[in-house]
């Protein structure tokens, strides 16, 4: 019986046994003597008696709740801290499966939570009857989420750390156009006019060669990433999973794009710095060729200093203004570490300018992570104006759908954006390309 009915049987009953005192007195009749009135107050005096019994009945009961709880605490934190036994490994296996109900939405294995259940509260509740110990498992099972989705609720931050990848921000340096179509057309102009030479008052002039142009199409692909979430996850979670997700999403999608810049092939993607061949010979132009000095030091090695200074004295003094190093973190690691033969750095300068930017050469240094490793007849490093030599395409920018209707009771997030990029000039940058 609950206390709150308890308490107003009680006040009732008190009320009632005054009114009849009261009418007794009145009456100057005897309690005692009167039948009616006896029976009256004997079954007040038992419910008075039978109330206090249910109040100290209900306290005990508060009491005892209270320390099989703080016994239940202290057994969940003692699996937490890593008691070697078979009881902690299934509780691990709860853990995983938890994951994936909250990732995927597929529902718990219910032996499996019954059985982690009767595993944490048997260990706890020593000593304890074994209707409290099936009262209590009961509660947690059918008090927890669909199939023990909870058995403790920890407090959960409002911060998410999250792991930081490494891309190759090309956006930053190259040209950036937006098109209204699915395609950039640029004409190339890298051709010019010949000369009849030096000629005398009346020495023939013969025809001479026409500048010839040439067109440059860079089209525009499409990407996409499609994750999806069960509606009960998106209602239940604790922070905003969809910016979360989109968030994530739009990440990975821009690296991808970024690695397309870097090394894509064209296929149905953007093609990248690295998918051009090397010109014939170094400091000579080709159409579609790229200039590629290989280095002069030990095989398979970045260990000559003279061959960055070569690539980049390579470059024409019109590019030089706005040129930069693109190379990977590691790769700029092996460049500041180089010595002479008296074991002295050789790059002395300071590697940070006033803008907090690595340079290298008097040149900022941007940090590509698609581009090679040190390696035999790798790529790793490139130098010069990517504003002139790279164009990056877009058509339209991050679209989303939320399809809430295919695949119930899930929700899916159909993520697309759509871009193309190529390179635009072929002596705006060099590459080095590491000795084999």
């Amino acid at each position: 019986m609950e206390t709150k009915e308890l308490n107003e049987k009680l006040d009732l009953v008190l009320q009632n046994t005054k009114e009849v005192q009261k009418a007794c007195e009145e009456l100057d009749v005897k309690v005692n003597e009167h039948e009616g009135i006896k029976e009256v107050v004997e079954k007040t005096a038992s419910a008075i008696e039978d109330i206090q019994l249910a109040r100290q009945k209900e306290a005990g009961e508060v009491a005892a709740l209270k320390e099989i709880t703080g016994k239940l605490e202290e057994s969940l934190c003692r699996a937490v801290k890593g008691a070697n036994d078979g009881a902690v490994k299934q509780f691990a296996e709860y853990g995983d499966a938890f994951n994936r109900y909250l990732k995927t939405g597929v529902e718990m294995d219910s032996e499996l939570v019954s059985e982690v259940v009767d595993g944490i509260v048997n260990k706890s509740l020593s000593g304890a009857s074994p209707e409290q110990v099936a009262a209590i498992t009961k509660s947690m099972v059918v008090g927890s989420n669909p199939r023990g989705g909870y058995l403790v609720r920890p407090e959960v931050s409002a911060m998410m750390i999250q792991r930081v990848f490494e891309t190759s921000p090309l956006r930053a340096v190259a040209n950036v156009q937006t098109v209204s179509s699915d395609s950039l057309e640029i004409i190339i102009d890298d051709n010019e006019a010949s000369d009849g030479g030096w000629v005398g008052e009346v020495t023939p002039r013969p025809e001479t060669d026409t500048p010839e142009i040439g067109e440059l199409v860079i089209p525009v692909h499409e990407i996409f990433a499609q994750p999806k979430v069960s509606q009960k996850f998106l209602d239940d979670a604790g922070v905003d999973v969809e910016s979360w997700l989109q968030g994530k999403v739009t990440r990975k999608i821009s690296r991808t794009e970024n690695t397309a810049f870097i090394r894509g092939d064209g296929s149905r993607k953007p093609k990248g710095l690295l998918a051009y061949a090397d010109a014939d010979a170094w400091q000579t132009y080709q159409r579609t060729r790229i200039q590629t000095y290989t280095a002069t030091g030990t095989a398979g090695q970045l260990d000559n200093a003279n061959d960055l200074k070569t690539l980049q004295n390579g470059l024409k003094e019109e590019y030089q203004a706005n040129s930069i190093w693109g190379m990977k973190r590691a790769t700029f690691g092996d460049i500041i570490i180089l010595k002479d033969n008296d074991d002295r750095y050789i790059f002395e300068s300071r590697f940070i300018n006033e803008r907090d930017q690595m340079v290298l050469l008097g040149k900022d240094v941007v940090f590509m992570n698609d581009l090679d490793d040190v390696a035999a007849d790798a790529l790793p490093i490139v130098y010069g104006d990517f504003s002139e030599g790279y164009t990056i395409v877009d058509r339209m920018g991050f679209r989303v759908l939320r399809d809430d209707l295919t695949e119930k009771p899930f929700i899916k997030f159909y993520t697309t954006k759509r871009t193309g990029g190529d390179v635009t000039s072929y002596d705006s940058w060099n590459r080095l390309r590491i000795n084999a």
